[in-house]
């Protein structure tokens, strides 16, 4: 398999928990021997590029910021290129919002008309925050979703993620989000661009077929789902998307590139 990047997902393929997987160093030190560069990719939206590098680094891997790709970063540079100047409203976390800010993106307080609602992650979500959004966005309001899955991992077990809370705006308001981050064309043709390469010499490396391993069935990367994460042998097989390669953990990478 003839590569130029490589496209990691991180918690269930980097790492567990706090916890890195076994064999992801060597599997690190193979892809750069090997002249493949490498993005990794996170569709949590709550923390900055730097928090992620920083608690890799707390794991013994150096990666560096500017290889971690998050959907709020995404998030960030798609509302700076398609909404210059626009009023945007946040449903989601403080990190986020932040995120949002640091770009320079106007965000207001109040769900008011804006021109751009982005949705995400949202661990306080109320009745509250739902009927503001019912009230407040109008026929013209924009909706972005940071990203479309409906589950992430707790710390006792899975959590409702941002595809459920955009799941709830989309029903009250009858509008369709545009997502932002896996597995949408944005998140790929940034990434691509950011190297000058094409999405057919990549190949997407993750644990969750509805996002990572369909993200490439749609744009023509190549695709490794490891086993270490979500999606299991019994997932793949009631599936209709279809890895290339199925591998039970990112230390197996040598064995298909």
């Amino acid at each position: 398999m003839n590569i130029d990047l490589a496209l990691i997902d991180m918690d269930g393929t980097v790492y567990s928990g706090d916890k890195p997987i076994d064999g992801v160093n060597s599997a690190l030190d193979f892809l750069r021997e090997n002249n493949v560069e490498t993005f990794f990719l996170t569709n949590y939206a709550c923390r900055k590029r730097r928090n992620y590098s920083e608690k890799l680094e707390k794991m013994g891997l150096e990666i560096s910021e500017s290889e971690i790709v998050t959907s709020g970063w995404l998030t960030a540079k798609y509302l700076t290129q398609e909404f210059p100047d626009s009023e945007v409203f946040v449903l989601g976390e403080d990190g986020l919002r932040r995120e949002l800010i640091d770009a320079g993106v106007n965000l207001v307080e109040k769900c008011e008309s804006p021109d751009v609602v982005v949705v995400s992650n949202k661990h306080d979500l109320d009745y509250g925050d739902l009927r503001e959004m019912l009230q407040g966005v109008d026929k013209n309001t924009e909706i972005l979703g940071t990203n479309p899955d409906e589950t992430i991992p707790g710390d006792d077990g899975e959590i409702p993620g941002a595809g459920t809370i955009i799941s709830a705006v989309e029903s009250m308001t009858e509008k369709t989000a545009e997502i932002v981050g896996k597995p949408s064309k944005n998140a790929v043709k940034t990434v691509t661009e950011m190297k000058n390469v094409d999405p057919e010499d990549c190949v997407m490396i993750g644990d969750r077929l509805n996002t990572d391993i369909l993200m490439a069935e749609e744009n023509n990367m190549k695709s490794v789902l490891v086993l270490s994460g979500v999606s299991g042998e019994d997932t793949v097989e009631n599936s209709d998307i279809s890895p290339d390669h199925v591998l039970d953990s990112i230390a197996e990478i040598e064995k298909v590139l």
